[in-house]
């Protein structure tokens, strides 16, 4: 046996092989853990039981690891977690039962822990989607208070859009500032900035385009896609499709689709324009219709004006007029109460002929209309590129055509020449035949310019039917 000094030389080196490997008994299995100067690892299964709390690392430490990659770490009792917690990839395959422990995820990413509430989740998922039960939905900085979370309404925006709701259903609003003063209207819809701002109590409403719908408070029915699209409007049974398109309206009724249509009407009722620019100018003219790019376009207050076609009736003031097909009479300036159908009727092929201030004339066919300069009322003009220079009468065709009437002209009354009347078509003049000369046709209201002697043959003949007698064109 060694000296006493000799065994107690030995403790060091028993206590650096303890302190190398220490084994723990844990069932009949031995595990081992190892101490490093930086680190503890362990092999096998490693038990650590204790009825006080266990702290493993120091101050410094930055990491705990449980587990290696691929690992499933269970943990069978509650998990407590004191400060932040940052994952890199964190599942959640249930969220607890009513009154059961929940964890949540603050606006910066803290996870705590609250109180399940009860009752079942509004939102349900398929294979193939997700959809809202009921209830309302918000989408930004909007919160709804119970008191407004009315049923089927969704809301985009910010704070204020959807806050004022009250009894108000089936809403659906997006966009900052717009929204934000409605209470219980029904089934409005706005997308675009600033739409349906100040709307309380309308029904039935559609706004899209910035800007647009801006102003009405109470109205319904009206329809606005464009920016600024009814911007000023105020009234109901409205619609606007397009830019500015009935931006200024404030009363009255009316429907434009185009840039700028009707963009100047302020009151007028019933006017429906469709095009680019079409009835830009009408503010207080009612009852107008303007359909082509730029058709009415300068009519500022009169009524009851139709316009079809590109720059029909481009430049008339007045009212009453009927102009169908591209530029009819669209040099009409103060006439009224014209009519003409046809592309440039009452325009012609000679521009200086157009009808700018006549009235009461009529113009069908391509071209039809004046054969001068001279105005003309009552004018008549029937065929394409037939012209007129008579006021109070009827043109068929051109000078060139000839007119075919297969069943004979009827007059009332003929003259003969020096304007002295052919006699009475009666009994005793049955079957008579005449012969008319041109000088005839100078009366009444005609300027026949023709030279030598035209001649027509007139019957006197007796209508049973209608028990007249009565000259025809022989």
């Amino acid at each position: 046996m060694k000296p006493s000094g000799e065994r107690y030389a030995s403790w060091p080196l028993i206590a650096g092989i303890v302190l190398g490997v220490l084994a723990l008994t844990a069932g009949p299995a031995l595990a081992a853990l190892t101490f490093s100067g930086t680190s503890i690892s362990g092999d096998g299964a490693v038990v650590i039981d204790s009825s006080s709390t266990i702290s493993i690392g120091t101050s410094t430490a930055t990491a705990i690891r449980i587990g290696r990659s691929g690992q499933t770490v269970n943990l069978p009792g509650d998990l407590s977690i004191i400060g932040n917690a940052t994952t890199t990839n964190l599942a959640i395959t249930a969220l607890g039962t009513s009154g059961a422990p929940c964890l949540t995820v603050n606006a910066v990413g803290t996870i705590a822990t609250t109180t399940c509430g009860g009752g079942s989740s509004q939102w349900t998922t398929t294979s193939t989607g997700i959809f809202y039960n009921g209830g309302s939905v918000t989408i930004g900085s909007t919160v709804l208070t119970p008191a407004n979370s009315v049923s089927a309404n969704l809301f985009e925006g910010d704070s204020g859009t959807g806050s004022t709701v009250t009894t108000g259903i089936h809403e659906q609003i997006f966009g900052l500032g717009s929204g934000e003063a409605l209470t219980t209207g029904i089934e409005n819809e706005g997308f675009g900035w600033v739409v349906l701002p100040v709307l309380t109590t309308g029904n039935y409403n559609t706004a899209m385009g910035s800007g647009a719908l801006y102003s009405i408070v109470t109205a319904s029915n009206n329809t606005a896609f464009g920016a600024d699209a009814l911007n000023k409007a105020t009234s109901s049974y409205n619609t606007a499709v397009g830019f500015g398109a009935l931006q200024l309206l404030t009363g009255g009724s009316g429907t434009a689709v185009g840039r700028l249509a009707l963009n100047a009407a302020t009151t007028g009722t019933g006017n429906v324009a469709m095009g680019m620019n079409t009835a830009v100018s009408v503010t207080t003219g009612g009852n107008n219709t303007a359909i082509g790019d730029s058709a009415l376009y300068t009519n500022v207050t009169q009524s009851n004006n139709t316009a079809v076609g590109q720059d029909a009736l481009l430049v008339a003031t007045t009212g009453n007029n009927t102009a169908v097909g591209s530029a009819a009479l669209s040099g009409l300036t103060s006439g009224q109460k014209d009519t003409a159908i046809g592309m440039q009727a009452g325009v012609t092929a000679v521009g200086a002929n157009q009808l700018t201030t006549g009235n009461y004339d009529t113009f069908l066919g391509f071209q039809a209309g004046p054969g001068s300069s001279a105005q003309q009322s009552y004018l008549t003009v029937i065929g394409s590129g037939a012209t007129g220079t008579c006021s109070n009468c009827l043109v068929l065709g051109r000078t060139s055509d000839m007119v075919q009437i297969p069943n004979g002209i009827q007059f009332t009354n003929l003259y003969s020449v020096a304007g002295t009347a052919l006699p009475v078509c009666a009994s005793s003049t049955l079957l008579q035949h005449l012969a008319v000369s041109d000088a005839t046709v100078a009366t009444p209201g005609s300027n026949y310019a023709g030279s030598g002697t035209y001649t027509i043959n007139v019957e006197c003949i007796y209508n049973s039917s209608g028990s007249v007698y009565t000259w025809i064109i022989d």
